[in-house]
């Protein structure tokens, strides 16, 4: 009896963990995609303070690629409705764990630890992006899946 209740108790404060860092990650991941559109907040300052990089390279290349983000000269169908959303908060998060088998097939190349911080933002009128969490930051939020290819890569700084 003393086994069953504390393994009740230990899947319970597991799941609670989980709910915990889920709720986390789509705050830092919706707080991110606010700050990009926000033309008040510096590139330099969303990258330093919610994006992983290696290096300079990496920092600066991250600085461009949110910069791009937002030059309405830059943007076609697809980044115009991904910011409109966005804008508007029209747009939902799903993490790794509720991903159906053949979308989770997408990323076995990573490692389970990877895996688990991946989530899938899911905008109103354009397509779906997928970012990579890591050490509370956004490691990735840009990637590709190549024609008949089964995997998807992620774009690190």
């Amino acid at each position: 009896m003393k086994n069953q209740i504390l393994l009740f108790l230990m899947i319970t404060i597991f799941s609670s963990l989980s709910k915990a860092q889920i709720s986390d990650q789509n705050y830092l991941i919706r707080t991110f995609y606010e700050k990009v559109y926000d033309s008040n907040i510096s590139s330099r300052d969303i990258v330093s303070n919610y994006v992983v990089y290696t290096d300079t390279v990496g920092y600066n290349n991250a600085v461009g690629t949110i910069e791009s983000l937002r030059d309405p000269d830059n943007l076609g169908e697809h980044f115009s409705s991904l910011r409109k959303d966005i804008t508007n908060k029209d747009f939902t998060l799903t993490s790794y764990s509720l991903f159906d088998d053949k979308e989770k097939a997408k990323f076995q190349d990573l490692n389970a630890v990877d895996r688990n911080n991946i989530y899938r933002l899911n905008p109103k009128n354009t397509i779906q992006q997928y970012l990579l969490i890591k050490e509370n930051k956004i490691c990735s939020f840009f990637g590709f899946q190549k024609t008949g290819s089964d995997t998807y890569t992620f774009i690190v700084y």
